[in-house]
């Protein structure tokens, strides 16, 4: 098995499942806790329509995703503050649309869209330098903010009229998670694909939660159980030859069933007990 870690493209791989499990374990602890899961989703699946916009004007796909996307998590959480209109409604609208824009820029594209699969479904067999220094330059955006502002972003998330009581506006904070948020996304597309981040944002944070509460903690398993699940997928992915994604998302369901199963098992023998 470690012969597969001799070739160029494995190892891109392998420091890819690492900075993507760091990535989704912050900022998805933040999003479970904050339950945002819904707003992720909606980020993700509007970024195909940078990824059209991409393919329609031969441009590079991470550049416009990101951009696009950037400005998707900027809208929804105006949207949801200034316009008056429920979170779920700006985000149902945002997320259509930005499907719609890729779809159409897709089929306007001439010629194939050429590694659109990848994008959609993840194969992190593809990952590039530049991906790696893309998705490591986000990573280290995200660990110096949230140590920066970790305490700001705890009130702000459990208890927002405490912060407004001692007069701290977490408006910009919100406003950079978001950014922070869609930026991860499209740092993890070519591990998980468009379809499945929100999984990979949501799973093994709901693993850790098994264990612990506090915030800290659960970034720490998250990103445990995240690199786990990415290593084990990208080995069990190039055997089956199949998207790494899909087989990355579902060893994650499988740990939480297990790990839910046995926790649950452990109460019914305390309660006979």
């Amino acid at each position: 098995m470690l012969e597969l870690f001799s070739y160029q493209f494995m190892q891109n791989a392998f420091i890819g499942s690492i900075l993507v499990s760091i990535l989704c374990g912050i900022i998805g602890s933040y999003i479970v806790v904050t339950r945002k899961v819904l707003i992720s989703g909606s980020i993700s699946h509007a970024s195909f329509g940078g990824i059209g916009i991409a393919f329609l004007l031969n441009m590079p796909p991470l550049l416009c995703a990101s951009i696009f996307s950037v400005i998707v998590a900027v809208l929804i959480q105006w949207m949801s503050k200034h316009l008056k209109m429920r979170e779920d409604s700006a985000i149902g609208m945002i997320w259509a649309c930005g499907m719609a824009i890729g779809v159409i820029a897709i089929y306007l594209a001439p010629g194939y869209a050429k590694d659109l699969g990848s994008y959609l479904f993840g194969n992190i067999l593809t990952l590039s330098s530049s991906d790696l220094f893309f998705s490591a330059s986000i990573m280290i955006l995200l660990i110096i903010f949230f140590t920066l502002f970790y305490k700001t972003i705890l009130y702000g998330a459990f208890d927002s009229e405490y912060m407004k009581t001692r007069g701290v506006s977490t408006k910009i904070i919100d406003y950079l998670l978001m950014v922070l948020l869609a930026l991860t996304i499209i740092a993890s597309l070519r591990l998980i694909g468009i379809i499945l981040i929100v999984a990979m944002l949501t799973i093994p944070q709901e693993c850790a939660s098994i264990f612990v509460k506090k915030l800290k903690f659960m970034i720490y398993y998250s990103i445990v159980i995240s690199l786990i699940a990415s290593i084990l997928g990208l080995i069990i992915s190039f055997y089956l030859n199949v998207p790494s994604g899909p087989i990355i998302i579902l060893l994650l369901i499988l740990f939480y069933s297990i790990l839910k199963g046995l926790f649950l098992l452990k109460i019914q023998i305390k309660k006979r007990t």
